[in-house]
């Protein structure tokens, strides 16, 4: 009857930990696609602000870029 109780709570500890392990991942997911979603919605509020700072940004590496290949 012991060795019974002893299996049983094996396989309970053993279904818990597979489901713990395979809900992580799914957490990383939701993480990742919150935090997607957030840089989208900040790139377009500051959208008017983002603009000339990336086209400056460019602007200097293509022009020290054309200046290494000269």
């Amino acid at each position: 009857m012991y060795l019974k109780v002893l299996d049983a709570e094996f396989a309970v500890k053993r279904a818990l930990n597979k489901v713990f392990r395979e809900e992580n991942g799914d957490v990383n997911i939701i993480s990742t696609v919150i935090l997607i979603g957030i840089a989208v919605v900040l790139a377009g509020v500051f959208k008017d602000k983002i603009k000339p700072l990336v086209e400056q940004m460019l602007d200097t590496i293509t022009t020290k870029a054309k200046a290494q290949i000269q």
